[in-house]
């Protein structure tokens, strides 16, 4: 049976309960249960307490729902007690309206929180602190990947923000291997790169009337001024495409060491300073006044 009001009864309960339990700083409703780690180091380090994280709520229809857009089925009834964390996907860069502090809503700036752990200096710190044996320079890889795949997220987003459906997320996505072999990981992975920049140019030949028409300095300029850049690019594509390709990779160079590569290096943790899209996360935080 449907119950229209079901989001504001829910909203409600939660609103309250830092009022009841005085134990409890805010209610939190997340994407996901996993995405509990990322968000709860967020909010400690603004503003240290107890949080209750929702990892799920009741859809209109009754069932146990997740995910973004059930979280923002919650838009009109949040508040500093009860706001929402969600993953930007494109959100950011597309400004779609409302998903910002203002209207309780905090987001990742990134593509996703999987992002956060792959950022070059967070992970190259990590690298060290576990003590990984490689001469892989996961910082060169990734600021060369982030080169290779700016122009095309640009054309990506314009045929977004122009809702053309001439380039799809399935097909930028796929431009992006899972895996690869060791010897493509020589010389700080050039090889694997050279593949990955060939996939990328046989999807821009593919679209090339369309691109033709498109102004890139335009669309560059647009995107900066949100800070979007060639260095940052790898920051703004989906998260799991990047974090499986680098828990590959590391996978790959742990063989001969007793390490887990996603578990000990990119689950280590991350840098909350040193770049913008953590800084833009924390400042939303701090302005919601816990």
């Amino acid at each position: 049976m449907l119950n229209p009001n079901i989001y504001k009864s829910q909203a409600e309960y939660w609103k309250n309960l830092p009022i009841i339990d005085r134990s409890i700083k805010a209610c939190a409703h997340l994407e996901d249960e996993e995405d509990i780690f990322f968000w709860d180091t967020i909010l400690q380090k603004c503003d240290a307490g107890k949080y209750l994280y929702i990892p799920y709520s009741k859809s209109k229809e009754g069932h146990d729902t997740h995910g973004c857009e059930q979280c923002l089925k919650f838009l009109p009834f949040l508040s500093d007690t009860f706001f929402i964390c969600i993953d930007s996907d494109y959100r950011y860069l597309l400004q779609q309206p409302n998903i910002d502090a203002k209207h309780y809503v905090l987001q990742t700036y990134t593509y996703s929180w999987e992002n956060h752990l792959c950022e070059k200096s967070s992970l190259e710190a990590n690298c060290k602190t576990v003590g990984l044996i490689s001469d892989f320079d996961f910082s060169f890889f990734l600021s060369e990947l982030s080169h290779i795949l700016y122009k095309p997220l640009l054309i990506l987003l314009h045929s977004k923000q122009h809702d053309d459906k001439e380039i799809t997320d399935k097909e930028f996505n796929g431009c992006l291997p899972k895996q690869c072999h060791r010897k493509e990981l020589e010389d700080s992975g050039k090889q694997l790169l050279a593949n990955i920049s060939g996939r990328f140019t046989e999807l821009i030949d593919k679209h090339k009337p369309y691109i033709e028409e498109l102004n890139l300095d335009n669309e560059s300029k647009r995107y900066e001024q949100l800070g979007l850049t060639e260095d940052n690019a790898y920051l703004h594509i989906r998260g799991h495409n990047l974090f499986d390709l680098l828990g590959y990779i590391g996978k790959l160079l742990c063989r001969e060491q007793e390490l887990h590569f996603k578990d000990d290096i990119l689950k280590r943790g991350f840098k909350t300073e040193n770049y913008w899209e953590i800084l833009h996360i924390i400042s939303d935080v701090k302005s919601l006044g816990l």
